[in-house]
């Protein structure tokens, strides 16, 4: 009994190691054979046109340590800085705006004056999706609101006609409909109000997209 216990738990350790590996395999920045037959200023090049800080290479020398291989820094910074020319336009802002993601401050001082300006534009267009998003959603709950008061005043209604109710229920039961028509009320005006608040961000999102278009979409 105990000796199987044991034998459970040495396996179950070594699946959690192996598990671990190949976690860390997956994570390495480069391969073994990307290691052994790297480019430096190639992968440097590569890097910066993608984004990537200096630091990136301290990931790489991680991932090639392994496998006795050196990084030749002078290389890959030559690399990457050739590269970053690529990667600093406005283009690449803009989406980068755009797409939620935050500033990433890599490029030299003068390169592209402006990335940040193109970024930020790209920044309000996303936080714009992202208001319109909310108020359709909001939209959504509540025409679900209203739908779901009407069908239970329609059952108010139905017991309304029953004539064995007493005066006194068809009082409450009218009472109740007449709470409720007003909810429903309430829900309907803030219901027109937010789809004229949706029509107008939809416009004016839509405006700003295509300003963007003609601005920093065009390389």
């Amino acid at each position: 009994m105990i000796k199987g216990m044991s034998e459970s738990c040495n396996r179950a350790k070594l699946i959690v190691l192996l598990v671990l590996a190949l976690s860390i395999a997956s994570c390495a920045s480069l391969s073994k054979d990307e290691c052994l037959n790297a480019n430096w200023y190639s992968i440097g090049y590569s890097d910066g046109a993608r984004g990537y800080k200096a630091s990136r290479q301290s990931q790489h020398r991680s991932a090639c340590t392994e496998y006795n291989v050196r990084i030749d820094l002078d290389l890959y910074l030559q690399g990457r800085s050739e590269g970053l020319r690529k990667y600093c336009v406005p283009y690449n802002a803009y989406k980068t705006g755009v797409n939620g993601f935050p500033f990433n401050d890599v490029c030299p001082e003068g390169l592209s004056p402006e990335f940040y300006t193109a970024f930020r534009d790209g920044q309000d267009n996303y936080y714009l999706k992202v208001n319109l998003a909310k108020k359709r959603e909001r939209h959504s709950v509540l025409h679900d609101k209203i739908h779901r008061l009407h069908e239970d005043k329609n059952k108010l209604y139905q017991l309304l006609a029953d004539k064995r109710k007493s005066k006194l229920e068809r009082r409450l039961i009218k009472k109740e409909i007449g709470l409720i028509k007003r909810e429903i009320e309430l829900y309907e005006y803030r219901l027109v109000r937010l789809t004229r608040r949706i029509s107008i961000l939809q416009v004016e999102l839509n405006h700003h997209l295509s300003d963007a278009k003609d601005r920093w979409l065009k390389r």
